[in-house]
């Protein structure tokens, strides 16, 4: 009996660390996912700016700049491999909004797998619990 409650108690533990890495990752992905609502806010808002306005464009770290938006109809997306191509406002935020659809399918996929985990640990928790209290009888 106890060598089998020590098999519950590691893989209760296993468990439990699974849930902490879980966890760890929606807050990741939920932070993400409320910056590219920021992004997709702040390209509304520079499609609506008339030309030669000037704005502050943040440089990182709490630092702008002052700069004049010369065309507020067009930005530059990055593709990767440091390769930035030109898109309108509406494009890139069609492509912002389908980037959040699918990491929102990633988190809620997530959520539900940190839910199942989180079951299995309860689950296994009551049956140590009868283990114990069945050890306890004897």
């Amino acid at each position: 009996m106890n060598e089998q409650l020590e098999r519950k108690r590691i893989e209760l533990q296993i468990l439990f660390q699974q849930l902490t890495t879980l966890q760890n990752q929606i807050g990741a992905l939920r932070q993400q996912i409320e910056e590219m609502y920021s992004l997709a806010e702040s390209l509304e808002e520079v499609g609506k700016t008339k030309a030669d306005t000037e704005i502050l464009v943040p440089l990182g770290a709490g630092i702008f700049a002052n700069a004049k938006l010369t065309n507020p109809s067009e930005v530059l997306m990055n593709v990767g491999s440091k390769v930035a191509v030109p898109k309108t406002v509406k494009e890139s935020c069609a492509i912002v909004q389908a980037q959040v659809k699918e990491l929102e399918k990633v988190l809620l996929h997530l959520e539900n797998e940190f839910q199942s985990f989180s079951s299995r640990a309860q689950s296994m928790q009551s049956e140590m619990q009868g283990m114990l209290e069945a050890e306890d009888k004897k």
